[in-house]
Formats: C-alpha cells, sequence, structure tokens
C-alpha cells in the first residue's frame, strides 16, 4: 500500500538526515512540520525502530508510511508544532527480515546516528516538548535479544543527557509499543516510560 503525507503535514518543508534520502539506504531523522503551527508550539521527538518510505520523492509526491502517518495524526490533533522521528535503526527497510544482517548492529551507522539524536534532541526544551519512545519489540531483526537490548540502552542514555521524562504510548507490552501496531498510538495519552 502507498502512503502519503496528509494536508495537515507541510510536505514541502520536511527535513531529512541525510538530506537526499533518495540516493542513501540510511535516514537519522525525519521532521514533519504542521501547517499553521506557530514554533512556540511543542515538538514531539519519538524514537521508533527504523525507518520505512517516509520522505522518499515517488511520482513527484513525498512518500508516508504508516509510522509517520499515525504519528502525525496523533501529535497533530494534540497542537504540536512538528514531529521528529528517530530511529534505534537507520536503515530504510519496511521489511527488515529482507535485510541482509546478523543483528542489529548491521542495520545502523552508530556514530552518524548517535550524532544526529544528539543534533535533534539538543534543542528540545524542557517543560514544552516531548519525548517518546516507540520501537516496539526486535521482532524481524536477526541476532540477540541482548544486541537489541544494548542498542535501545545507547540510545536511552543519549535521551537522558537531555530530558529524564520519557514517555510512551499505555501498553502491557514489555516493549514500548510501536505506531504501526494497530493497538497503539490512537486516542489514550502518553504516560511515562
Amino acid at each position: 500500500m502507498n502512503y502519503y503525507f496528509k494536508e495537515y503535514v507541510d510536505s514541502r518543508s520536511l527535513n531529512i538526515c541525510p538530506s537526499d534520502a533518495n540516493e542513501l539506504n540510511h535516514r537519522y531523522s525525519i521532521e514533519i512540520p504542521f501547517i499553521n503551527r506557530s514554533s512556540d508550539n511543542p515538538v514531539a521527538y519519538v524514537v521508533c525502530k527504523n525507518p520505512s518510505k517516509a520522505g522518499l520523492i515517488e511520482n513527484n509526491r513525498v512518500k508516508s508510511d504508516k509510522t509517520a502517518n499515525k504519528l502525525s495524526k496523533y501529535f497533530y490533533e494534540r497542537g504540536y508544532s512538528k514531529l521528529v522521528i528517530l530511529n534505534l535503526a537507520s536503515v530504510y527497510a519496511t521489511d527488515l527480515g529482507t535485510y541482509s544482517h546478523a543483528s542489529i548492529r548491521d542495520l545502523v551507522n552508530v556514530r552518524e546516528n548517535n550524532q544526529e539524536l544528539r543534533k535533534q534532541l539538543s534543542r528540545f526544551r524542557p517543560e514544552i516538548d516531548t519525548v517518546a519512545v516507540g520501537w516496539g519489540m526486535k521482532n524481524k531483526i536477526k541476532g540477540s535479544k541482548v544486541d537489541y537490548d544494548q542498542r535501545i540502552d545507547e540510545v536511552l542514555e543519549i535521551i537522558k543527557c537531555y530530558t529524564e521524562k520519557i514517555h510512551k504510548y499505555p501498553s502491557e507490552l514489555s516493549y514500548p509499543i510501536h505506531p504501526a501496531n494497530s493497538g497503539g498510538w490512537n486516542n489514550e495519552e502518553l504516560v511515562l516510560f
């Protein structure tokens, strides 16, 4: 299924790192601004698992994906000015099971990805902005659960340099529910992680 950004997203002003997403296999961040919103409004920083198609150009349209659309709707409805999606891993892959790798370490340019996490979070405004996590379970990532959990710990340490208040969508799952999961990121308010 093809996804495109909704009308409340200013898709012409997306900020993608690296900027030429169509030419590379990795994306470290995507800033999704909403139309008619002041920069004084809160910003949502959400760390997911890995990027999919959002930000790529197809038939002169900017593609989105289920995750970006669901998160955009969630934060737009709550008055945010923009959404910044960051990831544990940086490789573009809709289905990680089809991407050749032995562990999550093969799916991330750690130095560049961590550098972008720090750069984005350095803009975090306490008491205004929100940091949330929604990476979900290991699922189709090959390798050990230990590797996956270590990558999560690395990212959490970076986040904690900027805020102790980390949010998630309420769920009984052992990992923060991924936005593409039908049971999450709908109407309930975020809770502390």
